[in-house]
């Protein structure tokens, strides 16, 4: 019988460009972490298609941890990091609420 793992593999993080002057060539991934969907922030008054932020949430895969990582859409760097002592479950749809006594 196979393992089922709570989580999707997902590597990194890639954007996809529709402009061809400004080609897809960087990415964001953490060993540590795995990332969902991310949610972007464009910056007021921006004028690229990527100008703005890439907000997305990582579950620790071997911890009861999460991440909050704020990237720049441009170039993919972490401009900040928000760490929680909890599992943040990936996704986002619904609320997630764990019921007394269950692990």
């Amino acid at each position: 019988m196979s393992a089922i793992t709570p989580f999707p593999s997902i590597e990194a993080l890639s954007p996809f460009r529709r402009s061809a002057e400004n080609p897809s060539a960087s990415s964001f991934s953490d060993d540590e972490y795995v990332f969902g969907e991310p949610l972007f922030v464009s910056r007021p008054q921006g004028d690229a298609e990527d100008d703005g932020v890439l907000l997305t949430v990582g579950s620790a895969q071997h911890a009861e941890s999460s991440v909050l990582a704020v990237l720049d859409a441009q170039t993919m760097t972490v401009l900040a990091r928000a760490e929680v002592p909890s599992s943040i479950p990936l996704g986002f749809h619904g609320s997630f609420v764990r019921a007394e006594g269950r692990p």
